[in-house]
């Protein structure tokens, strides 16, 4: 015992590490640990309250069979919070109980993130064959589930061999453990990785242990970091903490030593990080900025030891370019070039593209607020000594050598503050240089108190003490952030979700395409092991227009055309199209006309646009038999329908209208940033602009033949008249339109002087009669989406329905259907 406390005791560092490390642990291990419990005990109170209130209503129904629905349902609330109330300690723990441990069984694990499930099904065909793929060319690898149905090439990723590797160690030592369990312990391995380098830092730097002891904890329980490394969170995200930390070092030692191998290191570290992130290249373009500006620093106020500087610049692109085309192939890394710069122009607006941008629809890519990122980091305490570190280095007039290592700390600081306010999710990048400049600003202010008091009290270890020990205080901050952000930790991945996507491999052909929006692709590829035509990592491509049209169409049979070209030949025939030098809307306009009208027609369509010869050929891509396929529609698909709207209705035309006349775009927003209010404006001027899309809401109460519904709607059901009470608080009266089914047909009505140009859609229940309604635009509510998703398909000939999940406890809705080609 006397051994392991002697060597604790000489290495002060390995206790800081430990401790700050079993913090972390703690917090990260929230979604197996709090949540689950909170979840299952939300779950279970709420079946409890769904049972008694059901048992409430079955009685009064019983003794009073004549009352109106309406005075039931307000019996029945007035009995069951009554009831709750005298019951409650009871209830609660009945509840509390099954919770702990619900009906025995052991509660699964899920990853946090779709990403996650990307990488979990490479991972898997990693423990299956030891490759993830069995195609390789030019720094890329064929994923054969993406972009259906052709497949789409991937940078090679080094990240599912992480979970392979542990996963093939645990299992020497305990081969119960599944690879879902492994994978999700990646992410807390590299936490603690992350954590060493960055005590490491705070070490070379001479920042006091207590110090670095509260930078430690600021830094592991950031938000941020938390919510992209905890037990499951099997993505890539800590890597874009670790690599920074490590380019960080490299430049220190540099900056201090100006040996060549720290700049060989550098090199090396960040040609490796190509192998971990897609946006792999800023951290390159940020180590060379920072050896420059070294350079020129000395050049201008040292005015000595430029030489070696210079060479630094040069050993680093000599060791980086040819690590780099070694890893890549000189077509991967140019290939990675040209995609990298492609994303900065697409993020910057500095290149508008052609194609709706979806992007704007992803909550994580949308524009934060400056308050967003100050608590996605860890709240203004960190934020505003952070800053404080980072200015007093270069606002102080002495020892300007000293400041040339900081050169780097700045330029990180400043860039990864500008790429965070263009995006949620580029704020991980942040973490390194806030944290570190927070151990800065921590150490100027302890410095300056402990002077203070030895002006004061002529005992300068009274001040330095004192200081560390008010410094202390400030943990309370990182610990109510942490524990706050870690109860949101909650995987979207639930029972319903997996679920369907396992009956999907069971229920349908190996070769099958599963059509759906793009959020659930990496889980329907890890378990339902199922092609989809795009998804999160995919988000770019054109083939995201024209689901959103299918989805939205009102013809079965245009949408069920738009769904057989994606399916057999993805977006190829536009792209013959274009390569015939036909401009991109008169393209989507001759496809449309082809999707629209019989076949005896098609060559009508085809003339005047290609000769005989070449229309064959797109005729033979429009024509080509596509895959089994099924179409998967979930409850968030539904309720969002306003994304859809706005990709399906986007003007080609218009949109080359605005962006050729100079006048036009003179009123486009200026800055640089995709999320900005003005943006979203000027891309919804090219759909048309919104339209409101309501909830579904239901049936509240009923007299004679009249129904009520919560939003306001009324229905008298002997004539079919309709009309809004105070809709949205702005809008009463008439609408444009009701719909409703009548038998198996879905029939509208239309009013004469309506009061808006809305419509209501009538939803019947499981035994037919009306219990809900939905209000919006005649087109969304006439949708192929609306009538699968509430409608349960009825009507539609050529989907059946093989699935169908519910569990309103988790929100989640999911129904499949059979696509039916003939």
């Amino acid at each position: 015992m006397a051994k392991p406390y002697n060597y604790l005791r000489k290495n002060p560092y390995l206790i800081l590490f430990i401790a700050i490390g079993i913090l972390g642990l703690y917090f990260r291990l929230y979604p197996a640990t709090k949540n689950a419990y909170r979840n299952n005990l939300s779950h279970n109170r709420m079946a409890v309250y769904t049972l008694i209130r059901k048992g409430i209503e079955k009685k009064i129904k019983s003794e009073y069979p004549g009352l109106p629905a309406g005075e039931i349902n307000k019996v029945t609330n007035s009995q069951f919070q009554k009831f709750i109330k005298k019951n409650n300690k009871r209830i609660e723990k009945t509840v509390r109980e099954a919770a702990s441990n619900p009906a025995g069984k052991k509660i699964p694990l899920y990853l946090l993130g779709s990403d996650s499930y990307y990488y979990l099904s490479l991972t898997r065909q990693l423990v299956n064959s030891c490759k993830y793929s069995s195609e390789f060319k030019d720094g890329r690898y064929l994923n054969k589930l993406m972009l259906a149905p052709y497949g789409a090439w991937r940078k090679i990723e080094a990240h599912p061999y992480s979970g392979f590797l542990l996963y093939k160690a645990i299992h020497l030592l305990n081969k119960n453990l599944s690879l879902i369990e492994t994978a999700a312990a990646v992410p807390l391995i590299l936490f603690f990785l992350a954590l060493w380098l960055f005590i490491y830092l705070c070490r070379l730097f001479n920042i006091p242990k207590t110090l670095t002891f509260i930078s430690g904890v600021f830094f592991s329980l950031s938000p941020i970091f938390i919510q992209r490394s905890s037990l499951g969170w099997y993505d890539t995200d800590p890597y874009n903490v670790i690599f920074p930390l490590l380019t960080l070092a490299m430049l220190f030692k540099i900056s201090k030593t100006n040996r060549i191998l720290p700049t060989i290191m550098l090199g090396i570290i960040c040609s490796i990080y190509s192998l971990f992130w897609q946006g792999w290249l800023w951290l390159a373009g940020f180590s060379l900025i920072s050896l420059l500006s070294i350079y020129i620093y000395r050049l201008i106020s040292l005015r000595k030891k430029a030489s070696l500087s210079s060479k630094n610049c040069l050993i680093f692109i000599f060791v980086w370019l040819i690590l780099s085309t070694m890893i890549l192939t000189p077509k991967g890394l140019w290939d990675s070039i040209t995609n990298v710069t492609g994303i900065i122009s697409r993020y910057t607006l500095t290149k508008l593209n052609n194609w709706p941008d979806i992007f704007i629809t992803v909550g994580e890519l949308k524009k934060p607020s400056f308050a967003k990122i100050v608590h996605l980091l860890g709240g203004y305490i960190f934020i505003i000594i952070s800053f404080l570190g980072i200015t007093r280095v270069f606002l102080s007039k002495k020892n300007k050598e000293k400041k040339e290592k900081y050169i780097p700390l700045l330029i990180l600081y400043t860039a990864c503050f500008i790429t965070a306010g263009k995006a949620e999710r580029f704020a991980i990048l942040l973490i390194t240089p806030v944290s570190f400049s927070f151990a800065l600003g921590l150490n100027f202010i302890t410095e300056k108190f402990s002077a203070v008091t030895k002006k004061l009290y002529k005992r300068p270890s009274l001040g330095n003490y004192l200081g560390k020990g008010l410094s202390l205080l400030l943990i309370a901050s990182p610990l109510i952030y942490g524990h706050a952000s870690s109860l949101n930790q909650n995987p979207v991945f639930n029972r319903i979700w997996d679920k369907s996507l396992s009956e999907i491999n069971q229920l349908t052909p190996e070769n099958s395409i599963v059509n759906t929006w793009w959020p659930p692709g990496h889980f329907i590829k890890a378990v339902s092991k199922r092609r989809v035509i795009f998804d999160g990592a995919t988000l770019e491509v054109p083939q995201s227009y024209w689901m959103a049209r299918a989805l939205m169409s009102d013809s079965e049979k245009e949408g069920l055309n738009i769904l057989r070209m994606l399916d057999s030949s993805a977006n190829k025939c536009v792209e013959f199209l274009l390569n015939k030098n036909i401009p991109l809307p008169e393209s989507i306009d001759i496809i449309n006309k082809l999707l629209t009208t019989d076949k005896s027609k098609w060559t009508a369509v085809l003339k005047g646009h290609l000769d005989k010869r070449k229309a064959r050929e797109l005729l033979s891509l429009f024509q080509k038999k596509p895959l089994p396929a099924c179409m998967m529609i979930y409850n968030e698909m539904a309720e969002d329908a306003l994304g859809f709207y706005f990709v399906k209705n986007w003007n080609f035309k218009r949109f080359v209208q605005i962006t050729s006349d100079k006048t036009i775009l003179k009123k486009r927003p200026k800055i640089l940033d995709r999320g900005t209010k003005d943006n979203i404006a000027f891309l919804w001027a090219v759909s048309g602009g919104p339209v409101y899309v309501g909830k579904q809401s239901f049936k509240t109460a009923e007299a004679e033949d009249k129904m009520y519904f919560s939003n306001g709607v009324m229905l008298d059901t002997s004539t079919m008249e309709a009309e809004t009470a105070s809709f949205d608080k702005r809008i009463s009266g008439r609408p444009k339109s009701i719909l409703y089914m009548d038998r198996n047909n879905l029939l509208a009505k239309n009013y004469d002087n309506p009061d808006n140009s809305l419509s209501i859609l009538f939803i019947p229940g499981r035994k037919g009669r009306i219990n809900s309604c939905i209000i919006s635009s005649e087109d969304i509510l006439s949708s192929i989406l609306f009538r699968l998703y509430y409608l349960e398909g009825r009507g539609l000939n050529h989907f059946k329905k093989i699935i169908e999940e519910e569990a309103p406890l988790l929100n989640t809705k999911i129904v499949v259907y059979k696509i039916n080609w003939d």
